[in-house]
């Protein structure tokens, strides 16, 4: 049996197992059975981010090339994003004459936790574009959402798919764009919350 055809066995294998989850996380899947899809496809891209992290930065390049196929239980989970899917993730130097101002307040605003940036790939690291409102104009709040969610990548995530948590169910972003920092700081807390 190949290494591949092991890991895929093992991965089928994880899937009929039940696994244990804790009395808070049971009964938040009692309270919110609607709210299943998103979290494991959130922890999919979770894990996918961490892995190919791993990748990028040397420490187990072997990851991506013998990944096994992804079982068909999870198909349903994963949704194709569009061609060019990273077109909306600018490097420094694109951030930085987006926002006209130097690489070096790039850095700065990054470390200020005024800019989400992380380092997603070879090319160094990445910085959403949809931040960006403008000439010196990065979207308010990103400071205070890295207080509840520390991970750059997770509030990325966190701000660009429709939340429930919100009224009406919107993209946090758009949310933050419109001036509802206090909403979306309140479904930040709930996302964090169903994953604890």
């Amino acid at each position: 049996m190949t290494h591949s055809a092991s890991s895929t066995d093992a991965t089928k294998q994880a899937l009929t197992v039940q696994p244990q989850l804790s009395p808070r996380a049971a009964r938040f899947v009692a309270r919110h059975p609607e709210q299943l899809d998103r979290i494991v496809a959130v922890a999919l891209e979770a894990a996918a981010a961490q892995e190919l992290e791993a990748a990028d930065t040397g420490e187990r390049p072997e990851l991506l090339s013998k990944a096994p196929p992804l079982p068909a239980a999870l198909q349903r989970f994963v949704q194709p994003g569009p061609a060019g899917r990273d077109e909306g993730l600018l490097n420094l130097t694109e951030a930085a004459e987006q926002l006209g101002v130097t690489r070096a307040t790039v850095y700065a605003w990054i470390d200020q936790h005024r800019l989400l940036a992380w380092n997603a790939t070879r090319r160094g690291p990445v910085v959403p574009a949809e931040q960006i409102l403008g000439p010196r104009r990065p979207v308010e709040g990103i400071a205070q959402l890295l207080e509840i969610m520390e991970d750059p990548a997770v509030v990325w995530a966190f701000l660009s798919e429709v939340s429930e948590f919100l009224d009406p169910p919107q993209r946090p972003l758009e949310a933050l764009k419109a001036g509802r920092l206090e909403a979306v700081l309140a479904a930040a807390q709930s996302y964090g919350t169903a994953f604890s």
